[in-house]
C-alpha cells in the first residue's frame, strides 16, 4: 500500500484557499478564507469562482465541505487537498448522475483523515491526464475508506473522456471503487532523471508510475532536445547520451487497458544541462625539499562562484587556488562548478622527492645523474643520503657540489677531493660506521647556522722540515692538539698569552704549552711534526678527526692596557717590547673551508686592528736574526717571514689571496682602545664561500664592481741573501689618511724590512692610498737595514692599472738627487746599517720633488713646557697638529685649531724623542724634534 505524505499546509501561496471550521456549501464564500500574499483573509470568492485561477484548495482536517445536486464546473484550480471531508449529493432521479466537474490535475485525499463521500447519483469529472489519489485499509478498526459510496446508484469517476471507475464496478468495463482505492488512486505516470546532469553527461530517464492499472503498463517518451530536436522511446529507462547544454523536456505516457478500456496519463519533466567548468590550468610548481618536505602546485582557470577541487575535496571561490602540503607523487585535478558539473581532468603535475639517494651503479661520480635515485644530481634542496650501494661518491673537479642536507648511513662513504668544494644548506650527519673525508685543499661550506652530528676526517698538509713551526687551527670540534702530529711527542705545541703579569712593565705577552683540546676559533703553532732535515721539507699530512664546525663560533680574545709610546725593556731578551706587545692573540679558521680575511676583519673592525698575520714558514731559523722580545734564544726566526693582509690586499703577492685556509692559525691585534679589555672575536658562516679556494698558494681574481679602477705595486728591498716586501695599494674605499682596514703597521723590531710612511711618520707594510689615481702622488718609502752594504729596490709585482707599463714608476732618491725608472731594472745603492726613513719616495712622474718647507721660517713656531707640552705660532693660526713617536706611530692627531696656541694636556711626559708636524693656516708644514 502507498502511504501518502500528510498535506497539512505549512506554507502558502497568493491564490489558495482553506477551509473555515466547521465548513458549509463549496459556493458560499463563509466557507473559506483567501490567502492574498500576506494573510488569511474573508475568500472573495469561493475556489474555482477566480476568472484569474485558484491555487491550492484544501479542506482541512474536520471540516465537511458540500456541493448539492446542481453540481458544480470549476473553473481551473492548481490541485485539491482533502483532509476532511468532501460531499457530493447528487440527484436521486431517474437518467445519468449530477456532474461534478473539477479543472485541476490533481486531487489527493490524505490517508486515514481525507475522504469523498458519493451520495446519490454522481459522476466525479476530471480532466484528461488528472490524477486521484486515494486509498484505504481494512487493518485498522474502523476501516478506513478514502471514497464512499454506497455504490446502490450510479456514482462513477471520469478522466478525461473515459470512466475509470463506477462504485461497484461496470462488470466487464470499468474498475471499482475498491480497486481504485486499493491500487492507492488512479494511473499516474512518474518521470525522473539524474540531477545534476552536466555537458558531455548521460541523461539516465527513469519511468515509473502509480495508481490502479489493469494489464501491464507500457511506457512512452516524448524527447524535446535544446533547440528543437525531437526523439521518441519505448523504454522504460532510457538514456541520451552526450548531453548538450540547454534544457531537455522528457513526457512520459503510461498506459494500460483494463476489460478494453484504455487507460493512459502522462506527465512531463524538464532536465536542465548545465555547462562543464574548463579545464583547469597548471600555474606555479613548488617542488618539494628538505626543509619543505611537501609541494604545492597553483591551479589557475577556476570557474565563477563557489567551487570544489579534488583530490582533497577544497572548497572557494575565486578564479585562482594554490593547494599546498602536496606529498612527492603524480597528480591531476579537477573543479566542481556550484551546478554540480566536474571539469576535464588537469595535465599531470609531477612533484619529485626531495631525497636524492645514492645508487654508485655506473661510478664514484658525483655528478653523474645516473649514480643517483631518482635520476638527478643533488641541487641545494635536495637531501642527499650516501648509501653503501656500488660505487663510493667522490667529488672533483672546479664545480661546487650542492646538497641541502647530507646524510652518510651506516656503510656510507663520501669523499671531497682535493681543491673541490661541497656546499651544503642545511645539516651534515654522520653514521657511527659511516665515513666523510675531506682530502687537502678539499672544503665543506655550511650556510644555515646549525649544529652538526657525526665525524669527518679533513686533511691538512704542510710541506715541512723539523724546525718549521706551522700554525694550526682546528675545523672541528673536540680535537686534542696532541693528535696534529702522530711524530712530534707534543714537545713543540704552543698557544698564544696575550698578557702576562710581569712580563715587563707593559706586561706583554708570550708563548704557552698547548697541549689541550684545541679551542675552536684559537690558534696553536707545532714543529716536529715529521723528520724531515733542515731546509730539506716534505709533506706532512695531518687528519682532524670529529664533528665539522658550523655556525657562529665566538672566540674569547683580550689585550692588556699598557699603551704609552715608545718601547720598554723586556726582563728575557735584549730586543724591547713596545705598547703593542700586549695587544696580540693567536686566532684561527675554525671552519673545513676556507674563509674571506677582508669579512672577517671586517666583521671584527670594532676590537681587532685591520689587519692579519699569516707565518709562512718560509725563513730558516738562524744565529744572525734578532731575539723576540719575549725570550733570548741561539736560533731566531725571522719576523719577516709573516705576511700581512688587510683590505688593501698582501704584504707580499705571493702566496695568499685574502682566503684564510682551513685549519690555518694567524695573528691579529686586538685594538687598544677596544671599549673593554677581553671580547670575542667572530666568525660565521657568511665569511664562507664556494668561490673561495682553500689553498693558501692559490690565487684569484677579485670579483669586486670597483667605482674606480684599482692597481697595487709590491715593492722588494733585495739583500744578497733576502728579500723583503711592502704593498702600495691604490684601491676604493683607502684614503690618504690612516685607515683601520686598509693600512697596516709595520714590525718594526724587523731588522731588515720596507715599508712606507703615512703623515711623515707612521710606518705601514701596506698603505692603501685614495682613488681616483693622481698621477702627482708620491709616497715616502723607509727601511731597515741589518748591515751596511749594497742593497736593490725593486717592483715584485703589480696588478691593476699597474699591468698597463706606460703607467711608469719611479723611485727618486732625495739623497743623490736621482730619479730612477723601476720598470727598466732594480735600482742599486748603499747605505749604512740602521733605519732610513727621508730618503726615498715612490713616485709616478720624473721630476724631482720640491719642499716648500726649506722656505719657512722655523722659528714662527716655539714648542715649550709649561706643567703641560704647549704649540705656539707667532702670527699664523695653527690648523693641524700631529705629533709621533720615534717608530712613526701617531700618538696624536688634532684637526681644524685654527688658533695660534695649542696647549696637549693629554700627552704625558716620558723622557722621550717625539716629532712634531704643525700645519699652519696658509698650509705651510713646519716639522720639529723634541724630547718630552
Amino acid at each position: 500500500m502507498m502511504l501518502f505524505a500528510s498535506s497539512q499546509i505549512f506554507s502558502q501561496s497568493l491564490g489558495d484557499y482553506r477551509s473555515v471550521n466547521p465548513g458549509g456549501p463549496w459556493t458560499t464564500l463563509g466557507s473559506w478564507e483567501y490567502y492574498d500574499g500576506s494573510s488569511w483573509v474573508s475568500a472573495p470568492t469561493y475556489p474555482g469562482q477566480n476568472p484569474s485561477g485558484t491555487g491550492v484548495v484544501t479542506i482541512q482536517s474536520g471540516h465537511s465541505i458540500t456541493i448539492g445536486s446542481a453540481g458544480i464546473n470549476t473553473g481551473t484550480i492548481g490541485s485539491i487537498v482533502i483532509n476532511g471531508n468532501l460531499t457530493l449529493t447528487g440527484t436521486n432521479t431517474g437518467g445519468n448522475g449530477t456532474d461534478y466537474i473539477f479543472n485541476t490535475q490533481l486531487i489527493s485525499v490524505t490517508p486515514y483523515l481525507g475522504t469523498i463521500t458519493f451520495i446519490n447519483k454522481v459522476d466525479l469529472m476530471l480532466p484528461s491526464n488528472a490524477v486521484l489519489y486515494v486509498t484505504s485499509d481494512i487493518t485498522p478498526n474502523p476501516d478506513y475508506f478514502g471514497l464512499i459510496g454506497d455504490c446502490n446508484h450510479n456514482q462513477d469517476i471520469h478522466i478525461g473522456t473515459s470512466v475509470y471507475a463506477y462504485c461497484n464496478g461496470g462488470g466487464t468495463t470499468a474498475l471499482t471503487f475498491d480497486e481504485v482505492m486499493a491500487g492507492d488512486g488512479t494511473l499516474n505516470a512518474i518521470p525522473n532523471s539524474n540531477s545534476p546532469v552536466c555537458e558531455g553527461d548521460s541523461i539516465n530517464l527513469l519511468g515509473s508510475y502509480s495508481g490502479t492499472f489493469g494489464t501491464a503498463v507500457t511506457y512512452s517518451w516524448t524527447i524535446i532536445a535544446p533547440g528543437g530536436g525531437s526523439s521518441s522511446s519505448s523504454s522504460q529507462n532510457p538514456v541520451i547520451t552526450n548531453a548538450v547544454v540547454g534544457t531537455y523536456t522528457a513526457t512520459l505516457t503510461c498506459t494500460t487497458t483494463y476489460s478494453g478500456n484504455t487507460y493512459n496519463n502522462f506527465e512531463a519533466i524538464s532536465i536542465s544541462v548545465n555547462s562543464k567548468p574548463s579545464t583547469v590550468t597548471i600555474g606555479t610548481i613548488t617542488q618539494p625539499t628538505c626543509s619543505v618536505p611537501t609541494g604545492s602546485v597553483q591551479l589557475n582557470n577556476l570557474p565563477s562562484g563557489t567551487w570544489t577541487i579534488n583530490p582533497g575535496s577544497i572548497s572557494g571561490s575565486g578564479s585562482s587556488y594554490t593547494i599546498n602540503g602536496l606529498a612527492a607523487g603524480n597528480y591531476t585535478f579537477t573543479v566542481t562548478n556550484n551546478n554540480g558539473c566536474i571539469s576535464n581532468p588537469s595535465s599531470n603535475v609531477s612533484l619529485i622527492s626531495s631525497s636524492k639517494v645514492w645508487n654508485g651503479s655506473v661510478s664514484s661520480n658525483w655528478f653523474l645523474p645516473a649514480n643517483w635515485t631518482p635520476n638527478n644530481v643533488p641541487s641545494s634542496t635536495d637531501c642527499a643520503i650516501i648509501s653503501n650501494s656500488g660505487f663510493s661518491p667522490v667529488i672533483t673537479g672546479p664545480t661546487p657540489a650542492y646538497a641541502y642536507s647530507i646524510t652518510v648511513p651506516s656503510g656510507g662513504n663520501l669523499e671531497i677531493g682535493s681543491n673541490s668544494i661541497l656546499q651544503v644548506t642545511d645539516v651534515v650527519n654522520v653514521n657511527a660506521s659511516g665515513t666523510f673525508t675531506i682530502r687537502n685543499n678539499g672544503s665543506l661550506v655550511q650556510v644555515n647556522n646549525v649544529v652538526n652530528s657525526g665525524n669527518i676526517n679533513m686533511e691538512r698538509i704542510s710541506f715541512v722540515d723539523n724546525l718549521d713551526y706551522v700554525y694550526w687551527s682546528s675545523p672541528v670540534a673536540n680535537f686534542s692538539a696532541a693528535n696534529i702530529s702522530t711524530y712530534s711527542n707534543n714537545a713543540n705545541i704552543y698557544k698564544w698569552v696575550p698578557t702576562v703579569p710581569g712580563n715587563g712593565i707593559g706586561e706583554f705577552g708570550t708563548w704557552a704549552y698547548g697541549n689541550e683540546t684545541m679551542i675552536l676559533g684559537k690558534g696553536y703553532i707545532e714543529r716536529g711534526l715529521n723528520n724531515a732535515p733542515t731546509n730539506s721539507p716534505t709533506n706532512y699530512t695531518s687528519v682532524f678527526t670529529g664533528v665539522p664546525n658550523n655556525g657562529t663560533i665566538n672566540t674569547p680574545i683580550s689585550r692588556g692596557t699598557y699603551n704609552t709610546v715608545g718601547t720598554y725593556p723586556s726582563p728575557f731578551s735584549p730586543t724591547n717590547a713596545n705598547q703593542d706587545d700586549d695587544n696580540w692573540n693567536l686566532l684561527g679558521n675554525p671552519y673545513p673551508s676556507s674563509i674571506s680575511a677582508d669579512a672577517f676583519l671586517t666583521t671584527n673592525s670594532a676590537n681587532l686592528s685591520g689587519f692579519i698575520n699569516i707565518w709562512r714558514h718560509g725563513i730558516a731559523p738562524s744565529t744572525t736574526a734578532a731575539d723576540p722580545f719575549y725570550s733570548n734564544f741561539a736560533y731566531n726566526y725571522d719576523p719577516t717571514d709573516y705576511l700581512t693582509y688587510n683590505l688593501s690586499g698582501p704584504s707580499d703577492p705571493v702566496g695568499f689571496d685574502g682566503y684564510i685556509g682551513a685549519g690555518q692559525g694567524f695573528f691579529v691585534m686586538m685594538k687598544p682602545t677596544s671599549a673593554s679589555t677581553s671580547a670575542n672575536a667572530i666568525f660565521s658562516n657568511s665569511m664562507r664561500n664556494v668561490s673561495y679556494r682553500n689553498d693558501q698558494f692559490y690565487r684569484n681574481s677579485n670579483a669586486t664592481q670597483d667605482v674606480y679602477p684599482e692597481g697595487r705595486i709590491w715593492i722588494d728591498l733585495v739583500s744578497q741573501s733576502a728579500s723583503t716586501s711592502t704593498l702600495i695599494a691604490y684601491i676604493n674605499g683607502a684614503s690618504n689618511q690612516k685607515d683601520l682596514m686598509y693600512d697596516a703597521q709595520a714590525d718594526l723590531k724587523a731588522t731588515f724590512s720596507i715599508y712606507s710612511l703615512l703623515e711623515g711618520y707612521d710606518r705601514n707594510i701596506i698603505q692603501g692610498r685614495s682613488l681616483p689615481f693622481n698621477n702627482n702622488d708620491f709616497i715616502p718609502l723607509a727601511m731597515k737595514i741589518p748591515t751596511t752594504g749594497n742593497y736593490n729596490i725593486a717592483i715584485k709585482d703589480v696588478d691593476g692599472f699597474f699591468t698597463n707599463q706606460n703607467q711608469e714608476i719611479y723611485l727618486e732618491d732625495k739623497l743623490l738627487n736621482v730619479v730612477h725608472n723601476l720598470r727598466n731594472s732594480p735600482y742599486a745603492f748603499n747605505s749604512n746599517q740602521g733605519e732610513n726613513i727621508d730618503r726615498f719616495n715612490i713616485k709616478f712622474t720624473n721630476q724631482t720633488l720640491s719642499f716648500d718647507e726649506n722656505n719657512i721660517n722655523t722659528n714662527q713656531v716655539t714648542i715649550f713646557v709649561d706643567n703641560q707640552l704647549n704649540v705656539k705660532s707667532s702670527t699664523i693660526a695653527i690648523k693641524d697638529l700631529s705629533i709621533y713617536d720615534v717608530l712613526g706611530k701617531k700618538v696624536i692627531d688634532k684637526k681644524n685649531i685654527n688658533q695660534l696656541e695649542q696647549i696637549l694636556t693629554e700627552l704625558k711626559p716620558t723622557s722621550s724623542v717625539l716629532i712634531v708636524k704643525v700645519l699652519l693656516e696658509n698650509n705651510k708644514m713646519i716639522t720639529k724634534k723634541i724630547i718630552y
